[in-house]
């Protein structure tokens, strides 16, 4: 051991103390040496008055005590430490390791009370804060955290000596990293010691921090902001209410002189504060702080003021509301509110200023935090108010009072709760019981009476009515009933207010749905009229029945709803199933509502859609079928109709969960392939189904227009059910129908997806050889089969839109082939204008139908564009520049050299034809094109092409639009100038020439 040690001192290297301090701990802990031992063997050296040797002894100490067990060190050899260490905090040379073998040792396992308070004693006897720089005072204050917490007892009992010591190590602290642990050990001190005597001297210690003005540098590694140092601030003078006498009157006083921003923090402060304080402590402040704050409240403009400001005064009337006994509870808050509730009613004689506006927020406020608040307030303004409305002519202030009495009722159902959410019971002698009559009346009054005809006092009185609907058990049933009787009729006869009404009624449908089952629905359905539908077709406005049908889709928020107007809406579709204008037309809208219904439950998720997978899509299946194989004239085979039901099929099917799924794509396919179905054919009569063959190029057009509805479904399928053994068979069945003749586009469009997604959805097994077989089939037609060759191209499309969107390579492998036939002159042009197959987003082509697609969409889609974008016709591109200009500036972001050379061409001609749209993005464009010349990693070809880009602007864009970047660009053109290629240097030579404007 002597030996090793001598070793250390002789040698000057971190490596050799690393490996001694292991060696030397792992000793210690496996019991070969003893620590007095350790120690003994250090003597010499810690009475060395060289102040090197005595810095390593404290180092190997406090290296080898950091890593030995936490068990190892009794209480005697943590005692005699102890003293040692804090006897050396003297030493300046070494505080830093004195300091780490402190906090080591207070962390061992026989580390107690008595140890904690000596610590302490020598931290605040020894320790110099001031003479120590900030990452030492932080282990000091790391020290002080610790035992605060694991001693706080023995701490305590340490009384004024303690405090003191802390007030005198803290002193002028401004590090905000150590300010973090300061205000963390002060909060649990001024919370849990007795601080009685010291108050003053610690409540001058923390304010003299505010404000928090600390702005953190950009490149801080420590992560601290000024929002945590205001909050552990903020606790700490809100931690006791012993502070209280010091600490409101100064931020009262504060605030008259202060900016908006300090006006912030100070009403942080205060909330905290109002929050923590005693009910006893806030009752002796709450006047000169509502004298305080109320011009600001009554007069703010700034939103986020405002709010700091209602919060504060909602604590305060929370924390009063806390007090033991409800006659306390009563006493405190009629004391407050006495205070204010004069100035709020005179706010309230001009209601609808501003003033009176942000005195209703402040109403709100106050009366939301409790139902005590909440009784006491309102009794002093809605009797009131109520009366004044009466007695008012004028529309626009009856309004302003229907508003302010509507908030009143938003805070009751904050108090009291919802029917989904109670929270109280609402006492008999409330305001709400006691004034529901005439509340009721003069909402009824406001959307009936005809002299209110204004459309703002209904829309008011809709809300209000919503809002008291709203809250639990205070309208008996009749009164509900008839608050949806009243927005039925809105919603029928009044049409600037239906969506208020409509909106009105959805939230109470989730509430209270019987009564939307009860009343709604009956009413509604019985005007359901196909005369009417189709007399008004022709009219600007939707008629009544459009009206009715999207009102009720919306409503079904509920199951037993739901499946009601599911019900209805197929009946009455079998009313009129056979042909004429008026009923293929009211058949659509039938058919939409349904669509209109599972896509309002699909987005708000509360309905479970994938359940009718088994349900409704079977009653669809089966009628469609019927049709087309009856090929009768059925207007449910009307290709907007079936069109509608493909996006109904989609979503449920894609709603569905894993089982559902598995045993649904069987049965299609074995209904559409093969004709035989056990769950989507609900007739008795299957043996129907084996004419039933959509797929067969000789099949009737009827059956044809089925195809939309099989692959709508097949979209929604997980990638994981679909059938391996079948992906040829697809292929080949699809492939031949989309060649046939007798098909409508949008069979076709359907066919062109389906061979998109099974591309796409089925595992990889392309490679070159097959992209040849694609093309050939293109040359394959002879040159009068125009007709076959653009379908081919279109097929190409579709699959080249199924690979790059799962980034497959040979996607791009097509694209460049087919790219090659921009030549043709019969395909050239056809080709340029459908490369939007590519780019376009596809509703069945997606990630929500199980779509392979890679995470960085966008990227991909980019590489597409530039690809895209060099090969079409101008007279294709610039009709559409505005819009894919910014497209194009993103593509330089791109890491494709080939692309990038490309991409600058195309700014090079947009430049020549369209140089104002240019001007409006050199800002975006010119950082791209100096970095395109100086960074050393792109290739020859770009820096050229780049330059002779920026040399274009002087000689085509005009002069005032270019000069602010000419000295930037100039000095960039100077830089490569010093190119190492020949040819680089030449091109800067010409083009920092033509800058010199």
């Amino acid at each position: 051991m002597d030996q090793k040690i001598d070793n250390y001192f002789s040698l000057d290297s971190k490596e050799n103390y690393k490996e001694l301090v292991d060696i030397i701990s792992k000793d210690i802990d496996n019991k070969n040496i003893k620590i007095l031992e350790f120690i003994e063997c250090l003597g010499k050296y810690l009475t060395e008055n060289k102040e090197f040797r005595r810095k390593k002894v404290i180092i190997l100490l406090s290296g080898v005590i950091e890593s030995i067990s936490r068990k190892i060190l009794d209480s005697q050899q943590i005692h005699v430490l102890t003293r040692f260490y804090c006897d050396c905090l003297c030493d300046q040379s070494c505080v830093k390791e004195i300091l780490s073998g402190l906090y080591s040792l207070q962390k061992m396992d026989f580390f107690d009370d008595k140890e904690a308070v000596f610590m302490c004693g020598g931290l605040f006897k020894n320790f110099d804060s001031e003479s120590n720089i900030q990452s030492i005072r932080y282990v000091v204050f790391q020290i002080l955290s610790e035992l605060v917490i694991k001693h706080q007892k023995a701490l305590k009992k340490m009384g004024p000596e303690f405090i003191k010591g802390l007030i005198k190590i803290i002193g002028r602290e401004k590090d905000p990293r150590n300010l973090i642990l300061v205000f963390s050990i002060m909060n649990t001190v001024i919370s849990e010691f007795d601080i009685t005597s010291y108050a003053k001297d610690i409540f001058d210690l923390l304010f003299c921090y505010f404000p928090i003005t600390f702005k953190p540098s950009i490149n801080d590694v420590f992560g601290i902001t000024s929002d945590d140092l205001k909050f552990w601030l903020n606790k700490c003078l809100s931690a006791n209410d012993i502070l209280s006498p010091y600490s409101i009157p100064l931020l009262i006083n504060k605030y008259n002189f202060s900016s908006v921003s300090i006006k912030k923090d100070i009403l942080d402060i205060l909330s905290f504060c109002m929050k923590t304080y005693s009910p006893n402590v806030i009752k002796i402040y709450v006047l000169q702080i509502w004298n305080t704050l109320k011009n600001d409240l009554f007069e703010g403009t700034d939103d986020d003021f405002l709010k700091k400001s209602l919060d504060c005064l909602f604590i305060i009337s929370k924390t009063l509301s806390k007090e033991t006994s409800e006659i306390s509870k009563k006493n405190s808050l009629l004391e407050f509110f006495s205070f204010i509730s004069n100035e709020i009613n005179d706010h309230f004689k001009e209601p609808d200023t501003k003033t009176a506006k942000n005195g209703i927020k402040i109403l709100y406020a106050l009366s939301s935090s409790s139902k005590y608040a909440f009784e006491i307030l309102s009794k002093f303004c809605v009797s009131d108010l109520v009366s004044r409305f009466e007695k008012e002519d004028s529309i626009n202030t009856k309004t302003a009072i229907l508003e302010l009495l509507s908030f009143i009722l938003l805070s009751g159902l904050h108090v009291y709760g919802s029917y989904e959410k109670k929270i109280d019971e609402i006492p008999d002698d409330s305001i709400l019981i006691q004034e529901k009559d005439r509340l009721l009346t003069i909402s009824y009054n406001s959307l009936t009476t005809s002299s209110f005809s204004n459309k703002y006092i209904k829309a008011a009185a809709i809300r209000f009515l919503l809002t008291f609907s709203q809250i639990h058990d205070l309208l008996q049933y009749n009164e509900l009933k008839l608050i949806v009787e009243y927005y039925n009729e809105i919603i029928i006869k009044e049409d600037s207010l239906k969506a208020e009404a409509l909106d009105a009624l959805v939230k109470i449908a989730e509430i209270k749905p019987n009564l939307i089952f009860e009343i709604t629905f009956p009413n509604f359905l019985k005007l359901l009229s196909e005369e009417s539908y189709s007399l008004t077709l022709n009219n600007l406005f939707q008629s009544q029945d459009e009206v009715i049908l999207t009102t009720l889709s919306y409503l079904c928020v509920e199951k037993r709803l739901f499946t009601t107007l599911t019900t209805h809406l197929i009946k009455k579709f079998d009313d009129i199933i056979f042909v004429n204008d008026r009923k293929i037309l009211y058949g659509r809208a039938l058919m939409f509502t349904l669509l209109l219904a599972i896509r309002t439950n699909f987005t708000r998720k509360k309905l479970d859609i994938g359940s009718y997978i088994n349900q409704l899509l079977p009653q669809l299946f089966t009628r469609v079928i019927n049709a087309c194989i009856d090929s009768k004239e059925n207007i449910i085979i009307d290709s907007k109709i079936i069109s509608i039901i493909s996006q109904i099929t989609n979503l449920i099917v894609r709603s569905s969960n894993f089982q559902k799924q598995k045993l649904f794509i069987a049965d299609l396919i074995n209904l559409f392939i093969n004709g035989n179905s056990n769950l989507l054919f609900l007739s008795k009569n299957t043996e129907i189904l084996k004419v039933f063959k959509p797929f067969d190029k000789n099949s009737t057009l009827y059956q044809k227009k089925t195809l939309p509805i099989f692959i709508s479904a097949f979209a929604g399928i997980q990638k994981e059910l679909l059938p391996l053994d079948l992906k040829l068979v697809f292929i080949k069945t699809a492939t031949d129908l989309i060649l046939e003749n007798q098909l409508e586009d949008e069979q076709r469009i359907f066919l062109f997806r389906f061979i998109s997604l099974i591309y796409n959805k089925y595992s990889d097994e392309l490679n070159s050889d097959y992209c040849e077989i694609f093309l050939n089939e293109i040359s394959k037609f002879s040159e009068n089969d125009i007709s076959k060759k653009k379908l081919m191209i279109l097929y190409i499309f579709w699959v080249i839109k199924a690979l790059i969107l799962k980034t497959n390579k040979y996607g791009y492998v097509l694209l460049d082939k087919l790219i090659n036939f921009l030549d043709d002159k019969h395909l050239g042009e056809f080709i340029s204008y459908n490369f939007g197959i590519i780019l376009d987003e596809d509703e069945l082509i997606n990630k929500e139908n199980y779509a392979s697609l890679q995470e960085n969409l966008k990227s991909n889609y980019l590489v597409i564009f530039s690809y895209v974008i060099q090969y079409i016709p101008k007279q294709v591109i610039f009709p559409e520049l505005v819009s894919i200009f910014p497209i194009l500036l993103q593509c330089f972001s791109l890491d494709n050299c080939k692309l990038k050379a490309s991409n600058i061409n195309t700014l090079y001609t947009i430049t020549l034809e369209s140089p104002d749209l240019v001007v409006e993005h050199l800002a975006s464009i010119i950082p791209f094109l100096l970095t395109f010349i100086t960074k050393k990693d792109n290739s020859t070809n770009i820096q050229i092409t780049a330059l002779q880009c920026l040399g274009l602007f002087p000689t085509v864009l005009k002069t005032e639009s270019i000069y602010p970047f000419k000295n930037k660009i100039i000095r960039k053109l100077t830089m490569v100038l010093d190119d190492p290629k020949k040819d680089v240097r030449e091109e800067a030579r010409k083009t920092k020439h033509k800058w010199h404007i």
